[in-house]
């Protein structure tokens, strides 16, 4: 057994010893321990797609909707009121210049031929007969002037010898009414002979009239066969066979398959650029969409209608050239769409739409110290669109920022800001 006085000491001594094991054994643990390695935050680097920009004299585009009119088209009507006896052609029919196409009965259009032929021949007959008559009476204006002479010289002898009591009073009566009588007949002749210009003239007034009248149904006649006028087709077709037809009235349209017109409206937004075009003698020409064999119509503008409303002002493209044979399937009434190329007075850089951030900012990629490509924005003013012959839409910029060999960021970012570090993929 341990003495009391040891066991004192140890009790005292036991506590210290623990406390210094732990001391000695924590120092052990913080002596050994590994020390972390520093925390470092790595840039993020994002993949762009970047296009090079130049500067280029180009057009702007812009895109127009508008009906297809044919000018020349030409609408077949009766020339008067007949029954229709062939119908040659039918709705959509293509067909060439000369070709027959419908005709009325003849026999509704001979009839009032003859009519107007017969007034004509009466006419002539009594103008002829007018001038036989004066030629008649001047004769007989000489031969009653003669008469009169005679009769004046009798009644002179009758009184003379009624003044001797050689002759009776009825005698020299009777003489003074053949005076008076022969007098009246050369009044008559005088009144005829000087009334013949009027009566002449009225003559051939009513010929005239009546020869025209002639003409127009000898028009009607021969405007009752309907041949075309040129190559076409047919549309509009309100006829059959048999229908009985008023003057006037409208049987089909025929219009021509190489030439047509496209009426549009241009946006009060390009009003102005085309105008000052066009005033400047510059041409503008509109194109229709590429067919499947690649063929594309090209359209001038020609002029405007005078018309203007909230959408635009309403003008007028033709075709620059005959079409050939209709090769693009125009029909009047249609709905196309057209670009309209307007040359530019400047030179232009092309971007795509997707450069775009906002209204007017555009991200190029500049080099900072350390060769990283790092995004900055530019400010840019957006002239208008450019769309490509393969119809790919581009916007056409200016900016003081910008220059030939700029790389312009393409990508959409949802974080663009200035500095962000980037690597361009393409």
């Amino acid at each position: 057994m341990l003495r009391p006085h040891i066991k004192k000491i140890l009790k005292i001594l036991l506590p210290i010893v623990i406390i210094a094991l732990v001391i000695l054994l924590v120092r052990y643990l913080y002596q050994s321990k590994k020390e972390k390695a520093p925390i470092t935050i790595k840039e993020h680097v994002w993949q762009v797609e970047v296009v090079e920009i130049k500067k280029q004299k180009l057009e702007t585009s812009v895109i127009l909707y508008g009906s297809v009119e044919s000018p020349s088209m030409y609408k077949v009507s009766s020339p008067g009121f007949g029954r229709l006896k062939q119908l040659l052609v039918k709705e959509g029919e293509k067909v060439k210049k000369g070709d027959l196409l419908a005709m009325l009965d003849e026999q509704d259009f001979l009839p009032l031929i003859k009519s107007s032929q017969a007034k004509v021949d009466a006419l002539d007959a009594q103008i002829k007969n007018e001038v036989l008559k004066n030629k008649i009476n001047n004769k007989a204006l000489i031969h009653q002037k003669e008469l009169l002479r005679l009769g004046q010289k009798s009644l002179q002898r009758t009184q003379k010898l009624g003044k001797n009591k050689l002759s009776s009073q009825a005698e020299s009566d009777q003489a003074k009414i053949q005076v008076i009588q022969q007098k009246l007949i050369i009044n008559t002749l005088n009144q005829s002979i000087e009334t013949f210009e009027f009566r002449l003239n009225n003559f051939y007034a009513n010929r005239i009239q009546a020869y025209s009248e002639l003409e127009k149904q000898q028009l009607a006649f021969q405007r009752s066969k309907f041949y075309s006028p040129y190559d076409g087709v047919i549309s509009d077709l309100h006829v059959a066979v048999g229908d009985q037809l008023n003057m006037g009235q409208n049987l089909f349209s025929i219009y021509p398959n190489n030439y047509f017109e496209i009426k549009t409206k241009i946006p009060f937004q390009k009003k102005s650029l085309v105008e000052k075009k066009l005033k400047s003698g510059i041409s503008l020409y509109a194109y229709l969409a590429k067919e499947s064999d690649g063929s594309q119509a090209v359209f001038k503008l020609v002029r405007q209608s005078g018309k203007e409303s909230a959408s635009g002002v309403e003008v007028y493209f033709a075709s620059d050239s005959l079409l050939p044979e209709n090769t693009l399937n125009l029909r009047p009434g249609a709905l196309k769409r057209l670009i309209l190329k307007i040359p530019m007075d400047e030179a232009l850089y092309k971007v795509p739409y997707t450069t775009l951030y906002g209204k007017n900012t555009l991200y190029k990629i500049i080099k900072d110290k350390d060769n990283n490509s790092r995004m900055y924005s530019v400010k840019v003013v957006v002239m208008g669109d450019y769309i490509d012959d393969n119809g790919r839409t581009s916007m056409l910029v200016k900016g003081v920022d910008i220059i030939d060999g700029d790389k312009i960021v393409s990508t959409r970012l949802p974080s663009a800001i200035n500095g962000l570090k980037v690597k361009i993929v393409n």
